[in-house]
């Protein structure tokens, strides 16, 4: 939610922008920023998503080690 709302405010801003740009050059200069940073917060989110996915990971494992335990399993380990 955060990052759709994020991305509909920066695309107003730059719609603004290009809206106020003077000549093409400077339009092609607002639409470099603008897709520089959509480029950037993308990569980011992506970041972000692999934490997640690795830290979901680590807890399943561990509560799955847990269990195994609990259970009298001995817990293996991964190559």
């Amino acid at each position: 939610m955060q990052l759709a709302g994020n991305n509909t405010l920066q695309s107003f801003a730059y719609l603004v922008r290009l809206a106020g740009a003077k000549t093409g050059m400077e339009a092609i200069e607002v639409s470099d920023a603008y897709y520089r940073n959509q480029l950037g917060a993308l990569g980011q989110h992506a970041n972000n998503l692999i934490d997640l996915t690795r830290r979901m990971r680590t807890i399943c494992l561990a509560s799955s080690e847990r269990q195994d335990v609990d259970e009298g399993v001995s817990p293996t380990r991964e190559n």
